[in-house]
This record gives C-alpha cells, structure tokens and sequence, in this order.
C-alpha cells in the first residue's frame, strides 16, 4: 500500500471514530448498577446485552445472577457521557476516558449493594 492511500485510510479513520464514553447498565428491580467504559460504547453495550443472552459468558457474576433471578428485561442500558474532541493518539483518547470513567464510579459509587463495580 502505498503512503497516500495509507494516509487517506488514517484520515478516515479519525473522521468516523466510533463513539468513545461511559455507559451505565442498571437493575431497574433493584436499583444497581454497574458503569463501564470503551473506544466504542455501543459496540460494548452490544456485548453486555450479548453476555446476557449466553449467561455464563458474562464476566460480572453477580450482575449474571441478578439477570437470571429477574430476567433480562429488567435491565436498561444507557450511555452517561462521550468524549468530544479530537485524539491525536489512542493513548490519549484512552487516558481521557479512563478518567471519565473514573469520575462517574465518584459519583455514583457501584459498589457492595449500589452496584455490580468491583474495587
């Protein structure tokens, strides 16, 4: 491939990034919750919704527990926030939505009984 055409296909690349941000899956029974973060917050939430389909590939036990004591239509998926903004690099988008991950597990705390969050 040739440097332009390499060029090009980076240009695109940037122009149609998938959405980059923070998301939250919560127990609309019992209220927990569980917030997550990725380059590509859709394709994530996919994935969950996935997970729960094939239960015991899900990574989150008790969260699997909780789908199957109450079914998978009593969870709601949301996305919180997305970055904005133009990434020279994916290390910088990465740091950015560590820390907006961060921020949200501040405020909402998922923990013990609030949430399916680990520490």
């Amino acid at each position: 491939m040739d440097k332009s055409r390499q060029a090009e296909l980076k240009r695109e690349y940037k122009e149609n990034r998938p959405a980059a941000g923070v998301y939250r899956i919560k127990n609309t029974v019992n209220g927990k919750i569980f917030i997550g973060s990725s380059v590509n917050v859709n394709a994530r939430i996919n994935r969950h919704k996935a997970g729960f389909a094939f239960l015991d590939s899900h990574e989150l036990p008790a969260l699997i527990a909780d789908v199957k004591e109450f079914g998978r239509d009593s969870f709601a998926f949301e996305v919180l926030e997305l970055l904005e903004g133009e990434y020279d690099s994916d290390t910088a988008l990465r740091d950015d939505l560590k820390l907006l991950e961060e921020m949200w597990l501040e405020k909402c705390a998922p923990y013990g009984d609030n949430g399916y969050n680990v520490r």
